[in-house]
């Protein structure tokens, strides 16, 4: 559960606050000086390992440098003892969870796609955890809606105050932080004289009462779920673990996803059936998905998957296919880059130029053989994990429930206390 607090609250840490500080005088200046402080799980390892990390993510002006340093001095060292005793001001706390419930419910009429893909996902590593948004968002939304109606006595606001000093306590008490910078080169000597005032307070204040605690890992089992809400069309996931993009064939996935949404899916599901879009991708944590969005259909969309997976094993394509794939894929892995961006996703995961040199190459080097073998290795051997977001009115709910599908009204379940033990 904690691993749920901690992608769920993670944007509330800017209104934690040592005892001893002002409240309204910390939150004026850290808002003043910066966009304040998010954090998030991260997967650090994906060799197969279950390492994950706390990332807290900010930006400020190169003149801002020293007010905000001095910010997160005070909230994580100095007089504030590594924030084991903080508070929050529960007024702007109370408004951030609101303000985040009613965001979360607009995301949750308007983006079912990004919400199957990512529970479907989830199912079948646990890296793909901290990439789950269904939980998290439904979660804060229950929260929100629980003190809409009881205020500062709502039994999940206080359970979100107490939340997040574990999650402050688990970050203050690992020993191998790490602090990445990205900015201008002109004052980088300032920024390394302030982050070293930083260690030396932090240093100063280590309290010896502060426990590594382990976050508990979320149930890893492949998911056959089917989630209704007030929406026009459905849309419908079926996802398949992979190595990641670690290993040497990570590319000829990769490659194998843009053909198969090129020769199989989008003739029979946009062409024919006149849903919106329909794909098959991959995510480098290693799960190789299909998806269709805006698909009036169920049944039918996962017999396409299942004939395609059938097809791709045969060999049923053309060397012409290949060629079109290939290209498809150099698009958008040659496309300009931003050095940030890079920067930040090889310090958090570990993923850089070889990674991409090396996927660059699968693709380029990949034949028809390499896919087919690959087709037949994971795709048509490997269990499935499968979610629907779906219309409140889907069609053949009866038929699916007698499949052994899991059918969850998520409009009723934001008001259910035990929202989790359900799915």
């Amino acid at each position: 559960m904690c691993k749920v607090f901690s992608l769920s609250y993670g944007r509330l840490l800017s209104h934690a606050h040592p005892k001893s500080i002002d409240s309204n005088k910390f939150e004026t200046s850290l808002y003043t000086h910066s966009n304040g402080i998010g954090a998030d799980l991260i997967s650090t390892g994906w060799n197969n390992s279950n390492s994950e990390a706390m990332q807290l993510v900010c930006a400020f002006l190169d003149k801002n440098l020293a007010p905000f340093m001095g910010d997160l001095t005070k909230l994580f060292g100095g007089s504030c003892a590594l924030m084991v005793e903080c508070e929050f001001n529960e007024e702007t706390t109370m408004h951030a969870i609101q303000l985040e419930a009613n965001q979360n419910l607009r995301k949750m009429l308007s983006d079912g796609l990004i919400y199957a893909i990512s529970y479907a996902n989830s199912g079948l590593k646990s890296s793909m955890n901290n990439f789950e948004y269904l939980r998290r968002d439904m979660f804060i939304t229950r929260i929100g809606s629980e003190i809409l109606q009881q205020g500062k006595k709502a039994r999940g606001f206080q359970l979100a105050k107490e939340s997040v000093k574990k999650v402050i306590n688990e970050l203050m008490a690992k020993a191998n932080l790490e602090i990445c910078v990205h900015g201008s080169s002109s004052v980088f000597d300032k920024v390394n004289t302030e982050l070293n005032k930083m260690w030396k307070t932090i240093g100063k204040n280590k309290n010896a009462a502060v426990q590594s605690r382990k976050i508990a890992a979320l149930n890893i089992s492949p998911r056959k779920h089917v989630f209704k809400i007030i929406h026009r069309a459905n849309h419908c996931v079926e996802s398949i673990a992979i190595p990641s993009i670690m290993s040497p064939d990570y590319g000829k996935y990769r490659l194998l996803a843009s053909l198969m949404t090129q020769v199989y899916l989008y003739p029979e599901i946009v062409a024919k059936r006149k849903a919106l879009e329909t794909a098959a991708s991959t995510e480098p944590e290693g799960v190789f998905f299909f998806f269709t969005h805006f698909d009036n259909g169920t049944e039918e969309s996962f017999k396409v998957f299942d004939s395609a997976i059938a097809s791709v094993c045969s060999g049923k394509f053309t060397d012409e296919d290949l060629l079109r794939a290939k290209t498809s894929e150099f698009r958008v892995i040659d496309a300009p880059k931003n050095p940030v961006e890079s920067g930040h996703a090889f310090f958090s995961t570990g993923v850089g130029e070889e990674q991409h040199n090396q996927m660059r190459k699968a693709i380029l080097e990949g034949t028809k053989e390499d896919l087919v073998k690959i087709a037949n290795e994971c795709l048509k051997k490997h269990q499935k994990s499968l979610t629907i977001y779906a219309s409140n009115e889907i069609k053949d709910e009866k038929k699916l429930v007698s499949a052994g599908w899991n059918v969850i009204d998520l409009v009723q379940q934001v008001n259910n206390p035990n929202i989790f033990t359900k799915f």
